[in-house]
């Protein structure tokens, strides 16, 4: 596999050719230059990374493909025998994955290590959310889950950054969360100087009343924490109509408040879950209130693991300025330092010495918390880090296993050190 550096632009000045190919979802080679399948290419404007793009076929003459002609002459770019086209699938970067890569112009094949790791992680974090969007699309419903700090619910709310038309709505589950705050109930209302009750739409279903009046828009649910209700007490019986395979008026109920519903409401006839709503649940595997989600609940969902290792890819400048500004520059500078630190620690989680499974390792919205202490000295930073952020969640998964002290100075050592300890 061949790594390349495509330049979009004709000179200073000339016209940009980028969005021809992002729209025709191809690439193009000049006389020469040949890409095979399965070649990545940077598409760069200047010396800005535009995004990335997997050769998908075998070149074709650009002649060959009339309809082109008119796009090639708005950019200026050359429709003759020496151009070839290379069906291409290409991924735009959010304007905040952009980076800079100053080489010369025209296409280049890519050597520089530091960008090679750069497209790898970029590549990690585009390829999973397209991976992550296909599932839900095909499911309707699905479940983020794994090892804490991992970035799940972060990932749930950016699935489809790029796109224009989504909505994304948010609530967090917990024990006395129930069905009136999730789908409707009664809530006290003064009239008249009088106490009364009204019939009040829950967070669901008021979402899903917006997500009917705009069919062609994407609408995520995002339940945060899902497997910390009552599943049973919050859905009742939507278990029935968020099922992938009742969507839509098809899948219309009677809700338990139904006959107070309103002549103009437009779920008076009965409720259900528009065909365009998405539902995504978090949640840790090592809670111990997994193990509560019913087997119904379960079968209406599709599961999938974002792991600690995966997890890396958050560990951007962007992010780092989210937690600390004033120290997202210093602290991204470490970022190979944390990654081994983080790496070390987490293989120590799941040695036999320690003997915990995947689940306890530790993902990287913890270690993100080092650009709160990167104005200090080095060491100094990263003992913080342990001491106020990863030393107790530590100490939790070390508890009642016997051996605890012990335990604890190993993973400290690996920490430390950045590699896991010979037993």
């Amino acid at each position: 596999m061949n790594v390349w550096k495509l330049g979009c632009r004709w000179g200073s000045g000339k016209p940009l050719f980028y969005n021809f190919l992002v729209a025709r979802q191809v690439v193009v080679g000049w006389h020469g230059k040949k890409y095979k399948i399965g070649d990545w290419i940077l598409l760069t404007d200047g010396h800005t990374v535009l995004a990335f793009a997997k050769i998908l076929a075998n070149p074709k003459p650009i002649i060959d493909y009339v309809l082109f002609e008119e796009d090639c002459r708005k950019s200026e770019l050359p429709f003759n025998e020496d151009i070839d086209i290379y069906k291409a699938e290409i991924t735009p970067l959010n304007e905040c994955d952009r980076f800079l890569y100053q080489t010369q112009q025209g296409i280049i094949k890519i050597w520089n290590e530091d960008v090679l790791n750069k497209l790898e992680t970029i590549k990690l974090k585009y390829m999973r959310k397209k991976e992550i969007r296909t599932l839900l699309e095909s499911n309707k419903n699905m479940i983020l889950h794994g090892a804490p700090g991992t970035g799940k619910t972060y990932l749930a709310r950016h699935i489809y950054d790029g796109r224009a038309e989504y909505v994304i709505g948010f609530v967090q589950f917990h024990p006395s969360y129930d069905y009136t705050d999730f789908v409707e109930g009664l809530r006290p209302k003064e009239k008249d100087d009088q106490i009364g009750f009204e019939r009040i739409d829950g967070v669901f279903k008021a979402f899903c009343k917006e997500a009917k009046n705009h069919p062609d828009t994407i609408y995520v649910f995002i339940i945060d924490e899902i497997n910390r209700g009552d599943m049973s007490k919050i859905f009742g019986e939507l278990f029935f109509s968020i099922d992938p395979g009742y969507r839509g008026e098809k899948g219309q109920i009677y809700t338990q408040y139904q006959n107070l519903v309103k002549d103009d409401d437009v779920f008076k006839k009965g409720f259900y879950v528009p065909d365009n709503v998405y539902i995504i649940g978090t949640m840790n595997d090592i809670d111990r209130s997994v193990e509560s989600m019913d087997f119904a609940m379960r079968r209406r969902f599709a599961f999938m693991e974002i792991t600690a290792q995966e997890s890396q890819s958050m560990l951007t400048l962007e992010a780092f300025n989210d937690v600390s500004a004033k120290n997202a520059d210093k602290a991204y500078t470490e970022v190979e330092d944390i990654k081994g630190k983080m790496n070390a620690l987490n293989a120590e989680i799941t040695s036999t010495a320690i003997g915990l499974s995947s689940d306890y390792q530790i993902g990287a919205a913890y270690f993100l918390k080092y650009a709160l202490y990167a104005d200090q000295e080095k060491e100094q930073a990263f003992n913080s880090l342990w001491n106020n952020h990863l030393k107790s969640i530590l100490t939790e998964y070390l508890r009642g296993t016997g051996e605890e002290s012990s335990k604890m100075e190993r993973l400290k050592a690996a920490y430390d050190n950045g590699k896991a300890q010979n037993n």
